[in-house]
């Protein structure tokens, strides 16, 4: 049996057993669809008392803001259970995974699967609808690819930087809040155009990390919009390139903490 076989059947298992409390799964999905619901509305509420954000107006702000979401939730369903490393240390539970004859890194994203975040995939899907229909966009084959590309690219970036924050466990036990600064904090950078931010905070969660590839440049190009901060065009196409300098740095670092655990003894 293959290795992806093996992973397709943890999946289905992982989704039979918690879809077997239907009515407590149906209410997680619901209560994860109104969660993404409410964060993007956060966004239309502030057209409420102005007419513009950072430049941006309501329809393109609201794209920015639902591919963010979209994305999150994308990679939250991924490496979303990287938010569990903690426990999973204190129960010893790493151990056990490590004898084992497959990646200790993708048994934990399948062991964690939480099936509820679906709920939040679907609304953001919805909302990015929407807000692609209330945009002028001039669709071309090149656009429709560049749309699936940043919807995968965002999901690995953001599972990246998932990854990064549960590795911190091996070296801080209690490293969630630390990790949360960039994984949620991260999510509520990029809900809103990065020209409303000032020019330290927006270079280290932009380029550095690098979240503007997630969303914000992803929906210029989309557009067909210039820069307000004068940054060329093909930027709008990089969003595969952060993915994988993210996905890398974050399994080399993976590698090196997993390579530092020593186990609890539990």
């Amino acid at each position: 049996m293959s290795t992806a076989v093996i992973y397709l059947r943890l999946v289905g298992a992982q989704i039979r057993a918690q879809a077997s409390y239907r009515r407590s799964f149906v209410i997680d999905l619901l209560s994860q669809a109104a969660l993404a619901l409410v964060e993007i509305s956060t966004v239309a509420i502030f057209f409420g008392v102005t007419r513009s954000i950072g430049g941006f107006t309501l329809a393109p702000a609201m794209l920015i803001s639902a591919l963010a979401q979209t994305c999150f939730r994308l990679g939250d369903l991924v490496g979303g259970g990287m938010d569990n490393m903690a426990e999973l240390v204190r129960r010893g539970r790493i151990d056990a995974q490590l004898v084992r004859p497959m990646s200790a890194l993708g048994q934990i994203f399948v062991n964690t699967l939480e099936v509820r975040v679906f709920g939040g995939v679907a609304q953001g899907m919805i909302v990015l609808g929407i807000a692609l229909a209330f945009n002028d966009i001039a669709w071309s084959p090149v656009k429709v690819l560049l749309l699936l590309v940043t919807l995968v690219s965002g999901m690995v970036s953001v599972s990246a930087i998932f990854v990064a924050g549960g590795t911190l466990t091996f070296w801080i036990i209690d490293s969630r809040p630390i990790s949360d600064a960039f994984t949620y904090g991260g999510r509520d950078f990029i809900t809103y155009p990065i020209t409303i931010y000032g020019p330290v905070f927006r270079t280290l969660f932009a380029f550095v990390l690098p979240f503007a590839f997630v969303a914000y440049y992803p929906a210029l190009a989309l557009l067909d919009r210039p820069d307000p901060l004068g940054l060329p065009a093909w930027l709008g196409y990089c969003s595969p390139v952060a993915a994988a300098v993210l996905a890398l740095a974050a399994t080399a670092f993976w590698r090196v903490g997993i390579r530092h655990y020593r186990g609890t003894g539990s």
